[in-house]
């Protein structure tokens, strides 16, 4: 099994981060650690962390000297991590004990694969799909979501490809390190599109993981809205 480096960065996430890290400290894979690379919070948030560290080795802290951003802040972590594969996860996320083998068994199931995406569903309500990956509407070259707003029930279980990724996703590090990471002068929301693109565009496949199940806070409102893509 590769060693897997699940990347989360906060910025005042102290109230998302007591719910999410212990989530992932459940989960169900024999090698990972945790890199949490804090954008200098004012909310408790490293002292919550150094607390938590004594009782999870896994547990890594980076501290940015000043706020930098999402993407910065992921970079900045990546850094510091030493996974084969990384996975990039929010802080505003809780995750099925099973979701890290399933994501990393899709990214090992065939050639070529630089990159997966976990299915997330809606935190608050926990019926309705946010998203299970994205496909390209060219004329607006924008993602749309696929099987936003159905029932996890009904889901396809099989992965399939897709072209951009969002919140919880795995990327091989030579990949990462190849497309040069996130692009530091983009704004949360486009960043993870673009950065994705960049994956596509430079011949690596992106595969969903539908089996990899992640509960998204904050998804409520955009779940179920401009119908279904399957």
């Amino acid at each position: 099994d590769p060693r897997v480096s699940i990347i989360i960065a906060s910025y005042n996430g102290l109230e998302h981060l007591q719910l999410c890290l212990p989530s992932v400290s459940r989960s169900q894979y024999p090698g990972f650690e945790i890199v949490v690379c804090d954008d200098c919070s004012t909310d408790g948030t490293l002292a919550y962390l150094r607390d938590y560290a004594r009782r999870e080795p896994r547990l890594m802290i980076v501290e940015n000297a000043r706020n930098l951003g999402a993407s910065a802040t992921r970079n900045q972590a990546v850094r510091h991590a030493d996974g084969a594969i990384l996975v990039l996860l929010d802080n505003d996320t809780e995750v099925e004990p099973d979701w890290l083998r399933e994501l990393v068994a899709v990214m090992e199931s065939a050639p070529g694969v630089g990159a997966a995406q976990a299915a997330l569903v809606v935190f608050e309500s926990r019926d309705q799909i946010q998203l299970t990956g994205a496909e390209l509407l060219p004329q607006a070259c924008w993602g749309i979501p696929l099987e936003q707003g159905l029932n996890p029930a009904e889901r396809s279980l099989r992965p399939r490809e897709i072209i951009a990724l969002s919140t919880a996703t795995a990327v091989r590090r030579d990949v990462f390190e190849r497309v040069g990471g996130f692009d530091e002068k983009l704004a949360v929301y486009t960043e993870d599109l673009e950065f994705s693109w960049r994956v596509w565009i430079a011949g690596w496949r992106i595969l969903s993981a539908p089996r990899a199940v992640v509960y998204h806070r904050g998804a409520k409102d955009r779940a179920g809205m401009g119908g279904t893509l399957r």
